[in-house]
C-alpha cells in the first residue's frame, strides 16, 4: 500500500514515518486500510444481494477515501434498491475518475 506524504510528496510504502521528512503517516495508512476493508465488505454484501449493507459499507469507504471502486459499489447498491436518481449521480461520479 502506498501513501504520498502530505508534507514532502514522497511515496512511502507501508512505512509509518516518511522516509524523507519524517512526517507521521500511520493515520493515513489506517484510513486507507479501513476504506479498503469497508469496500471489501460492501463487495461481499453486493454478491449476496444485500443492497442496504452494500450501500452502508460503500458509503463508509467513500467517506474515508474517494475511490472509483467505492463509487461503483454505491452505483450498484442504488440500482439494487431501485434508487435510480441516486444511481445516476454515482454514475456521473464514476465518470470523473475516467477522464
Amino acid at each position: 500500500m502506498e501513501i504520498k506524504c502530505p508534507t514532502c510528496k514522497k511515496i512511502n510504502e507501508d512505512s509509518e514515518i516518511c522516509k524523507r521528512c519524517k512526517c507521521e503517516l500511520i493515520f493515513l495508512f489506517s484510513i486507507k486500510r479501513m476504506a479498503q476493508k469497508k469496500l471489501t465488505e460492501a463487495y461481499h454484501y453486493l454478491k449476496s444481494h444485500n443492497y442496504d449493507r452494500t450501500e452502508e459499507n460503500a458509503r463508509l469507504s467513500w467517506n474515508l477515501k474517494h475511490t472509483p471502486e467505492a463509487a461503483q459499489m454505491l452505483f450498484f447498491a442504488s440500482l439494487g434498491m431501485r434508487k435510480y436518481e441516486e444511481a445516476t449521480i454515482w454514475f456521473h461520479q464514476i465518470k470523473t475518475f475516467i477522464r
